[in-house]
């Protein structure tokens, strides 16, 4: 059974079309609070930012651990890929890699502006997100296309393992 790549996509697109059919609702009721109504949200949101989630370097948690390599090696460990094969695999590994600082970047880096700026700035991270998952599944595809069935066996064995260790959010 071939991983799914495209599971990630659909998850994605399904997470923007949450947020967009929410925003419009949720920017009605907000725009109908009074001003005190506003002023206690931002208390309440204020108050909740000093005993909440913690943020390294101005980032939400999130954004502090960008996925990087980890799956790359689970895969080059579970194949162990031919010579041709491991130049597809490098091909992956550099798109990985810029596909993972490109997220990175996309995360906030100061405290956004109201609750309509967390919704602009989530949709934004959704469409990154988005772009490099559409950007990844060529690849991701060719490599395993290259894969004889023993290794897309082991390739299947290790994703599976993966996903049960609770690492699943970082590639898989």
């Amino acid at each position: 059974m071939a991983p799914n790549w495209r599971a990630i996509q659909d998850r994605i697109w399904a997470m923007r079309n949450a947020l967009l059919m929410l925003r419009l609702p949720f920017e009605k009721f907000y725009n109908s609070l009074t001003d005190e109504q506003h002023w206690r949200l931002r208390r309440v949101e204020s108050d909740s930012r000093g005993t909440g989630a913690k943020i390294a370097d101005g980032r939400a948690p999130i954004c502090a651990d960008p996925a990087g390599l980890g799956p790359i090696h689970v895969m080059e460990r579970a194949v162990r890929p031919t010579e041709q094969q491991r130049a597809s695999l490098e091909t992956l590994r550099l798109r990985s890699a810029g596909m993972a600082q490109l997220i990175v970047s996309s995360c906030p880096t100061s405290p956004l502006l109201g609750h309509m700026g967390r919704f602009a700035a989530a949709m934004d991270r959704l469409d990154v997100m988005l772009f490099a998952v559409m950007s990844m599944s060529p690849a991701l595809q060719d490599f395993y296309e290259s894969l004889d069935d023993k290794q897309k066996t082991s390739l299947n064995r290790a994703i599976g393992q993966t996903r049960r260790s609770g690492l699943g959010g970082h590639g898989f």
